[in-house]
């Protein structure tokens, strides 16, 4: 038989927690505020299934372009590039797969690390 080609075939490893990472999703997920113009990262949990995006976003970073009470949509590609209102072609998120980008805080931690040496 071929393999097959489904929404989430092949996603075996790239959807599996981490050793001793495994159980409920923390609270502080779903309690995180996200703002227009954040950089954030698409890491998808495999244990939740509602607005779960495709394999393809794993991984990448975006800009948050619309936030609603549920879900936030960001535009693709790094560096973002503001979406058009008239052809929003970026998926819209749960908050579950989406993290703070480390883009944010970038120079900070630069400064920190060559101040402590």
């Amino acid at each position: 038989m071929p393999a097959g080609h489904g929404l989430r075939s092949r996603t075996r490893d790239l959807f599996a927690r981490p050793f001793r990472k495994k159980g409920p999703t923390p609270l502080s997920i779903y309690l995180r505020t996200y703002k227009i113009g954040d950089y954030v990262d698409v890491k998808v949990n495999g244990s939740i299934h509602k607005g779960m995006p495709h394999k393809f976003y794993h991984g990448r970073t975006g800009r948050v372009w619309n936030v609603t009470k549920r879900a936030i949509a960001s535009s693709r590609g790094f560096p973002a590039v503001e979406q058009s209102k008239a052809g929003a072609s970026s998926p819209a998120a749960s908050l579950s797969p989406v993290r703070p980008a480390a883009v944010n805080q970038g120079p900070i931690n630069l400064f920190c690390v060559s101040d402590s040496k």
